[in-house]
């Protein structure tokens, strides 16, 4: 099994949003004349990957807070499914629920998910309710491993090896969906696998920060400053993830901004409230006038999803962390982290009409990067959204 440590992509935020420049869409399509078109930017179909069959991403130490986060989106698209299949008498409603993908942070002492629906306000009550009760978790892993059982049954059968890795793909997209639901529901509910996680992510880091630090010729002050300092944010943010997802917890949904995908949503949502969301996650991170460390410089924010950032959404990143640098901008401690799939980085860019920002500087830094596809991100289409975690945690249970 090939296994490569999740890739760390840190990016500087600015301290603002700089709107009312005009319009800040985007028009990416095959048929316009004067859109961007996928073709033009996307990897050569002589080179794409077609699956990542015995791939595996370890994601720890630090990066196991964007492991729960994946666990969280994949189990609020579950519950979102729960949701629209007792809704079918209103086919309106099933139609606003309607979304490929989730994101989720943890900032300012709680759970934030984003999603491209445009309503996702039921998902908070939908998924504590699914995490709270166990027989409901276990039917709905049993229903999720069977149908990936019959994908298996059919692969046998299948015509063409095209049609054979599709049916085995949704089966391993299955497996992959009943085993996060299964991991976030004892993550919550069972103290003794949250206490051993969390313990087991502190060492981790430790280990981690010798290994980085070997050299350093810093003094032995600053060397544990900085450990306890990882160590804290990290804990904490397990516990305001753990907090939020028990009944009664909070969960809030990023604004639904059409045309702005659901990381989007959550990084703009977060920065028109910044100085009282920095404040918030001081507080919730222990960096206080009391705390026995100083508190760090920056605060980080990580963001994980069901899938890969898309294309569009790394150069909306790229093009955000160009202006927080830039001197006409005031960066933000809050710095926007992705722990990613070595194999499987970056989504493919996909036709439609995006507001990915409404920020003006961003979007014309955006505009700046389509406008030549040297300095546009390469993207590697794939039919596999992304390797799965290595099963390196040993204190999960069979529900």
């Amino acid at each position: 099994m090939d296994t490569t440590r999740a890739k760390l992509v840190s990016r500087p935020l600015p301290k603002s949003l700089q709107t009312g420049g005009g319009s800040t869409e985007i028009n990416v399509s095959e048929k316009t004349k004067h859109a961007h078109k996928p073709s033009t930017f996307n990897e050569d179909p002589s080179v794409q990957q077609g699956h990542m069959l015995g791939k595996q991403t370890d994601f720890s130490g630090e990066a196991r807070v964007a492991q729960v986060l994946r666990w969280t989106s994949t189990s609020a698209l579950i519950a979102n499914d729960i949701f629209k299949s007792s809704s079918e008498t209103d086919k309106k409603r099933q139609r606003q629920a309607n979304t490929p993908e989730a994101q989720s942070t943890v900032i300012g002492g709680r759970l934030i998910i984003g999603t491209n629906a445009e309503d996702d306000s039921h998902i908070p009550g939908q998924l504590q309710k699914l995490l709270a009760d166990k027989s409901m978790v276990k039917s709905t892993v049993e229903d999720l491993e069977g149908q990936s059982e019959g994908y298996i049954s059919q692969a046998l059968f299948a015509e063409s090896d095209e049609e054979r890795n599709k049916l085995l793909e949704q089966s391993r997209v299955g497996y992959q969906q009943a085993r996060h639901l299964s991991q976030l529901h004892q993550f919550v509910s069972d103290d003794s696998v949250f206490s051993n996680f969390s313990g087991q992510a502190r060492q981790e880091i430790a280990d981690h920060y010798e290994q980085q630090n070997a050299d350093s010729t810093g003094s032995a002050t600053s060397y544990m400053y900085g450990l306890k300092n990882r160590q804290k944010s990290t804990s904490s943010m397990f516990r305001n993830l753990r907090s939020s997802l028990k009944g009664g917890g909070t969960i809030d949904m990023a604004t639904n901004t059409k045309g702005k995908h659901a990381e989007q949503r959550i990084v703009e949502d977060v920065l028109k409230n910044h100085d009282s969301e920095v404040e918030r996650t001081r507080a919730a991170r222990g960096f206080t006038v009391f705390s026995d460390t100083p508190a760090p410089d920056h605060l980080n924010m990580v963001v994980a999803g069901t899938k890969p950032p898309c294309a569009m959404c790394e150069v909306t990143e790229q093009a955000r962390q160009q202006v927080a640098q830039s001197p006409t901008r005031e960066s933000s401690p809050l710095v926007m982290r992705r722990f990613k799939d070595e194999h499987y980085q970056t989504g493919n860019l996909f036709p439609g009409k995006y507001t990915n920002t409404e920020d003006s500087q961003v979007h014309g830094r955006m505009k700046a990067q389509f406008s030549s596809p040297e300095t546009f991100p390469k993207t590697r289409v794939t039919a596999r959204k992304r390797a799965d975690s290595v099963a390196n945690f040993k204190a999960f249970k069979d529900l």
